[in-house]
């Protein structure tokens, strides 16, 4: 497992005791894991919205996969989603967040106003995703968005990377504003994470 964050299991606690009820977590569980642990009479009484996991479709919509952030800290994974550990969980896997990407006339605004140094949020953006095609595409190309009509790899000139972490943000905002039936397709179903880091569904 991974070391957890004193300052994080902290910070939780001081927001629950400020009334909120909601966390979302983008990365591996490290922290959440540690916080339940800790504070399970308290975690019983949020609802945690999670950006990981693989439930029917993998990278690159092979069959499901040991997605990253479950695989960096199985332990914490398998603690996170034991049953009765959350008020309740709201998981965005792979199988809903690895087809979202920016393109078209909202993707060239995006890089225009990067070139024209007028928003240092759009620079950044534009940094990740040059660097994601760099780097992240060469190491695992299965996480890039797919290939031009001639079959090579579409540059961060057309479209963004991947925006997994976006789905789960999307996620959160439709909670929170009510919406979450009228804007997901939402199953209810018990996961279990297995030694190799892939969520499975528990049959009832």
């Amino acid at each position: 497992g991974g070391v957890a964050s004193e300052d994080f299991v902290s910070a939780m606690l001081r927001a629950f005791d400020q009334g909120t009820r909601l966390v979302l977590a983008l990365g591996p569980l490290t922290n959440l894991a540690a916080f339940q642990e800790r504070h399970p009479e308290t975690a019983r009484q949020m609802t945690v919205v999670i950006m990981g996991g693989s439930i029917y479709t993998g990278y690159g919509g092979g069959p499901p996969s040991a997605e990253y952030n479950i695989r960096s800290d199985v332990q914490s994974a398998q603690r996170v989603f034991t049953e009765g550990g959350w008020k309740e969980i709201l998981l965005a896997p792979l199988d809903s967040t690895q087809d979202i990407v920016l393109e078209g006339d909202l993707y060239g605004v995006l890089r225009e106003t990067a070139s024209a140094g007028t928003s240092a949020i759009a620079s950044t953006l534009m940094e990740h995703y040059d660097y994601w095609f760099s780097r992240g595409c060469a190491r695992v190309p299965k996480w890039c968005p797919g290939r031009d009509a001639e079959g090579s790899p579409f540059s961060p000139e057309l479209k963004s990377s991947r925006l997994f972490d976006v789905g789960a943000v999307e996620l959160l905002l439709a909670f929170v504003e009510s919406r979450v039936e009228s804007t997901f397709r939402i199953e209810t179903i018990r996961v279990e994470v297995s030694e190799e880091g892939l969520t499975r569904v528990v049959e009832t």
